[in-house]
């Protein structure tokens, strides 16, 4: 992982640098076991998700997942079944 990623990661979620290298070496492991381990963009997405909640809201990482295209479709599906 990037050194600048542990140290923001470490700085605003009150952890060692070092706990953070681990929850990315476990991201890494889980990768591997389900063939991606090449794949940052999906190791990153299991990291995210490995650090918890309130950690990824510090990062501001906490609605990542939700694109503007799945805001779109829930609009348009809340005015047909409205």
């Amino acid at each position: 992982m990037p050194s600048n990623i542990v140290k923001s990661v470490a700085d605003r979620c009150d952890m060692s640098t070092s706990e953070v290298e681990e929850i990315w070496n476990d991201a890494k492991k889980e990768a591997e076991k389900q063939g991606e381990e090449e794949n940052y963009k999906y190791i990153m997405g299991i990291f995210k998700s490995m650090i918890g909640d309130d950690c990824a809201k510090k990062m501001d990482w906490k609605n990542e997942g939700i694109n503007r295209t799945d805001k779109l479709l829930e609009k348009i599906e809340n005015y047909l079944y409205e």
